[in-house]
């Protein structure tokens, strides 16, 4: 909170994920002073004044309830308690598989707020509302994880499944038609035998 620019810039990456981690920290903590903290410097900060000096202010009216210790020690608890994207899917995948929807779906958006880009949330997003009726929602997830990249025997023969649990028996065929193609030997006899079903 007091470094210059210059050691900023002497290791500039330390520094952007120290500044990350401390904004997360005032913006998250579960302690509604230190999410005031966060405005409230917001709102000390001159214009006109210079950084040592908004630097000073800040901490002089707006740090000045809570101890350089105190702060240091619920900053580093807070730490220890963010997860990481991987532990998030893990978390996920064990609440999904014991059927607690509701904290699964936490962990899973959880974990996309920390990687966006992988497909592996998404899909089990889509899992997650098939499971709770919710078919259009869990369309979507299910074809953005494609789009992340995902699997498309998996994805497509979800879709399937979903869209026949939907009753919407077309849609159904042509997702297991393309399930069938993109993995015959994983999904083509699932595949058919639900395709069989439908067109019986």
């Amino acid at each position: 909170m007091t470094i210059d620019v210059e050691k900023a810039n002497e290791n500039i990456e330390a520094f952007y994920a120290e500044s990350w981690a401390l904004v997360s920290f005032l913006i998250d903590s579960n302690v509604k002073e230190y999410n005031r903290m966060m405005w409230d410097s917001l709102s000390a900060l001159d214009p006109q004044a210079t950084m040592a000096e908004n630097s000073k202010k800040i901490r002089a009216e707006v740090f000045s309830w809570v101890t350089d210790e105190q702060f240091y020690t619920d900053f580093q608890t807070y730490l220890a308690s963010v997860k990481t994207f991987p532990e998030l899917v893990r978390d996920g995948m064990a609440y999904y598989s014991d059927g607690k929807y509701d904290e699964a779906e936490s962990a899973f958006l959880k974990a996309i707020d920390r990687n966006a880009a992988h497909d592996i949330p998404y899909y089990y997003l889509g899992l997650i509302n098939y499971a709770r009726g919710e078919y259009t929602l869990a369309e979507y997830y299910y074809l953005t994880s494609q789009q992340m990249g995902g699997d498309l025997g998996l994805t497509y023969y979800a879709l399937g499944v979903n869209a026949y649990a939907d009753n919407r028996f077309d849609d159904a065929k042509n997702y297991l038609r393309k399930a069938n193609e993109a993995d015959p030997f994983v999904y083509g006899k699932k595949s058919q035998s639900l395709l069989s079903k439908i067109e019986g």
